[in-house]
């Protein structure tokens, strides 16, 4: 059995090796011409590949699928990402405080400087019924990082709606959240995972129409600039 991803990754290969090989020539025809003196008043021939398009036909034969599961820390570091760019900004703005810059820098500060907490448990980010105890959990740990924040920034948010708009928000992220953390998953396992099909004319002969898939690949070739980096636009 063979990967799927080996045999595209070789297509790409070998149509970049060809490239290769006409560039080649391309300097062998520009030394020919350039020594002949009719030749060297006409434009030297080159092939160039910019896009092939292949039709792929194969048979899956087995999917091997990744047993692990996300790591912790990436979970905790998923909620506190979006604790810092999706909840707090909708807070403040909420309760007309986004645009004081002094507000907003300490807020962000002080969850960048915070652990993802022990006390949120990151398998309620995937599992099914976990969704309350993780609003009760977010709602714990950002009350108490607003409790840390400097006495001047926590006076200029008091005698607002800063309480029942952060619940509200989290409550209405918390879902979104979640979807992330499943995708983020899913993302892995796909990455970690394992296609392997069958592709000579031989096997697929024997199998039906409906047990064979089809793949079609559009690959587009850059020119690089070697000594040099490519600037954006060429």
């Amino acid at each position: 059995m063979t990967k799927l991803s080996t045999i595209v990754g070789g297509l790409m290969r070998d149509l970049a090796q060809s490239h290769a090989i006409s560039d080649a020539y391309t300097l062998e025809a520009f030394d020919a011409y350039r020594r002949d003196a009719m030749l060297s008043h006409l434009p030297v021939p080159r092939l160039s590949i910019r896009e092939a398009q292949i039709t792929l036909r194969f048979a899956v034969d087995a999917v091997q699928e990744a047993k692990a599961g996300l790591d912790p820390d990436d979970l905790r570091s998923l909620w506190l990402d979006a604790m810092r760019k999706r909840v707090i900004p909708r807070v403040l703005t909420g309760i007309g405080r986004f645009d004081n810059e002094r507000v907003v820098s300490a807020f962000d500060r002080r969850l960048e400087e915070a652990d993802p907490p022990a006390f949120i448990e990151p398998g309620d980010l995937l599992a099914e019924g976990t969704e309350e105890r993780l609003v009760k959990s977010t709602l714990t740990f950002l009350s108490a990082e607003v409790g840390k924040l400097p006495a001047t920034v926590r006076r200029s948010i008091e005698n607002t709606a800063f309480t029942p708009t952060l619940e509200r928000v989290v409550r209405e992220e918390i879902p979104d959240l979640r979807s992330a953390a499943r995708r983020l998953e899913q993302a892995r396992q796909s990455a970690e995972g394992e296609l392997e099909v069958s592709i000579t004319k031989e096997s697929l002969g024997a199998l039906a129409d409906h047990q064979v898939s089809e793949l079609t690949l559009t690959l587009t070739l850059e020119d690089l600039q070697s000594g040099r980096p490519q600037s954006p636009g060429e």
